[in-house]
């Protein structure tokens, strides 16, 4: 159970790592906190982002996009008993998958990005799969 609701929980803030990037702030460029920043209209200005700052916004998105089918997917296999080895490999797949989708990100490396989402796509579904399997008929 305690891994269960550790990954939940870092999953929930993982998207965040990506959120503190994009606010790196520069006296040149523009950052979420920095330069041209316009509080009342947030989401507007973080579309102005450019660069790592942007792709970096765009990671943390993503992040909280990927959280509900890995969160789904958790409860799913707890819920059917799924031995605590194939959830662990799927959380590691998840987490690994996860982190290099963000650094491809930043990196500008579209294919490595999308294979490294599909890592961590495939960990949530993984798990899914293995609760339906685990579960009585």
């Amino acid at each position: 159970m305690t891994l269960i609701i550790g990954s939940v929980l870092a999953a929930a803030i993982f998207p965040y790592v990506w959120l503190l990037l994009s606010g790196v702030p520069s006296s040149t460029a523009r950052a979420r906190w920095g330069l041209g920043y316009e509080h009342r209209n947030g989401r507007e200005s973080l579309e102005k982002l450019d660069g790592w700052r942007k792709r970096a916004h765009y990671a943390q998105m993503n992040g909280h996009e990927a959280f509900a089918p890995f969160a789904a997917g958790l409860i799913l296999a707890h819920l059917a008993g799924v031995t605590a080895n194939h959830v662990q490999i799927c959380v590691i797949i998840f987490f690994v998958s996860r982190a290099l989708h963000g650094v491809f990100y930043l990196a500008d490396r579209g294919l490595l990005r999308t294979t490294a989402w599909s890592g961590g796509a495939g960990a949530s579904v993984g798990l899914m799969l293995l609760a339906l399997s685990a579960s009585p008929a």
